[in-house]
């Protein structure tokens, strides 16, 4: 496993979360090379060289590239619609800046329209895209509904080790870190010790339901 980061998953987990989910990886015999990018890859139809931006060298039968999602906006700019590096931004009715032009899903910005875009969010999993078809629904047969997403929280395939995790829509003031061996509660809280999100791994998980009822919507 290559990656720039200094630890897996850095948007959804603290840097001891993730430290344990690297640990979980190289106990099960995966190589790790976090801190590092690719910077070559050459295919000659037997196997795959990858070059790393240090000089090293590997070999491989095959490569899984993992880059993320990024909202594809050209087309809606294009059209004139408002865009953002979030999304097509829209309000929360999820009409964008043309009111007869509606957009969800991974590629529209929820609530940055009439804002700013910063305010509006992009949530690219399956609760916040079904909330926001069930309220496109009702708004498109005559019921004008604006979407709400709750306190859900991301559950990573891990199998290595469970994850269930809340990131904060704005920076903590701190984690409050508690677990040991890989079994670790991280919450995120502010000045005032109000929870604002959460990262769960191992048998904490469990935890998900009680501190989801306790966070803040993603998007009220």
């Amino acid at each position: 496993m290559v990656a720039p980061e200094a630890t897996p998953l850095p948007r959804l987990l603290p840097a001891a979360l993730g430290r344990a989910l690297g640990e979980a990886f190289a106990a099960a015999g995966i190589d790790l090379a976090f801190e590092r990018q690719l910077t070559a890859l050459h295919d000659d139809g037997e196997g795959v060289t990858l070059t790393l931006d240090d000089g090293e060298t590997l070999e491989a039968d095959l490569v899984l590239v993992a880059t993320g999602l990024t909202p594809r906006t050209a087309l809606a700019e294009a059209a004139g619609l408002a865009v953002s590096p979030a999304g097509i931004l829209t309000d929360r009715r999820l009409a964008t800046s043309d009111p007869a032009i509606f957009a969800l899903g991974d590629s529209a910005c929820v609530g940055g329209l009439g804002t700013r875009p910063d305010d509006g969010l992009n949530a690219m999993y399956v609760q916040p895209l079904q909330a926001s078809a069930r309220a496109l629904a009702a708004t498109l047969t005559g019921t004008p509904t604006p979407v709400a997403y709750g306190a859900w929280p991301v559950m990573v395939k891990t199998p290595l080790l469970p994850i269930a995790a809340l990131p904060p829509r704005e920076p903590p003031d701190h984690w409050r870190i508690e677990g040991e061996a890989g079994d670790f509660s991280a919450l995120a809280e502010d000045e005032n010790g109000r929870l604002l999100g959460f990262a769960l791994t191992g048998r904490c998980v469990r935890r998900k339901v009680e501190l989801a009822r306790a966070a803040p919507p993603l998007l009220g």
